[in-house]
């Protein structure tokens, strides 16, 4: 049967997609919202990606998403929704980008998320407890951005992903050491660790890192001395280390271009 033939009759699977898009803005408080204008459909009549940015949304995310089973592209940032992630989200089996950036949740992140994710953008809500094992695990993430929540525990050092770009996770409460296996993520550009409690020393490994542009390891508990092999990272540009009363830099590094004098051993 044709697909549109299909679509008519109500037998696509698609059939009740804009059906569930209405429910998610009534519940949402803008039923005024037409669906087809935050929506963009395959040939088939899936809804492939749904974007409700700085729409004023209110309320929770409901498990009423995980109907759209062709989800591609989620993006809700810039509202007021509240409460957890659900855990239902996991079942977008074709999700790739994930934003729920600048919103009010809160809770434990969930222990799974859609494997096929390339970008999960979470940051700036309320959400807190460790970094749930199911988000190293990716095996497609580029990026991840965790920060201004209330994370704890430790930095996940073994990531599945070799080709994540960027892994932001300052302004948290993370604490322990920053794992030396960050440094075989040889695609890594920027490391946000700044404004935890992480302690211990700079791992030498992150010197391997060739195509690190920035990394950010500022207001923590670090100590030590950092390897002068950092000075050789050919795409470094910003290094920030500042208020970690412990830690300090080899003369080597007084020309590096992101030094600062207040850095040095004494």
């Amino acid at each position: 049967m044709p697909a549109w033939l299909a679509l008519l009759l109500g037998s696509h699977p698609c059939a009740g997609d804009l059906d569930v898009v209405r429910e998610l803005l009534r519940g949402w408080q803008r039923p005024d919202l037409d669906p087809t204008t935050v929506v963009e459909r395959d040939p088939q009549g899936c809804v492939v990606n749904l974007v409700l940015d700085q729409q004023n949304l209110r309320g929770t995310i409901p498990d009423s998403l995980s109907r759209l089973r062709q989800l591609q592209g989620l993006s809700l940032t810039q509202n007021h929704l509240r409460g957890p992630i659900p855990a239902s989200l996991a079942r977008l089996e074709h999700l790739e980008t994930l934003f729920l950036d600048y919103n009010q949740l809160t809770g434990p992140l969930p222990q799974q998320f859609p494997p096929r994710l390339q970008g999960l953008f979470l940051d700036h809500n309320q959400l807190s407890g460790p970094i749930s094992p199911g988000i190293p695990k990716l095996s497609a993430l580029v990026n991840v951005t965790l920060h201004h929540n209330q994370l704890t525990g430790p930095v996940p050092g073994e990531w599945a992903s070799r080709q994540i770009q960027g892994i932001f996770l300052s302004h948290n409460q993370l604490t322990g050491s920053i794992p030396a296996e960050l440094g075989s993520l040889t695609s890594l550009r920027h490391l946000y660790l700044d404004h935890n409690q992480l302690s211990g020393s700079l791992p030498l490994s992150l010197t391997q890192l060739e195509q690190l542009r920035d990394l950010r390891v500022s207001h923590n508990q670090l100590t030590g001395g950092i390897p002068s092999a950092f000075a050789g990272l050919p795409a470094l540009h910003t290094f920030q280390i500042g208020n970690n009363p412990g830690l300090c830099f080899a003369p080597p590094f007084a020309r590096q271009r992101w030094y600062d004098p207040s850095w040095g051993c004494r």
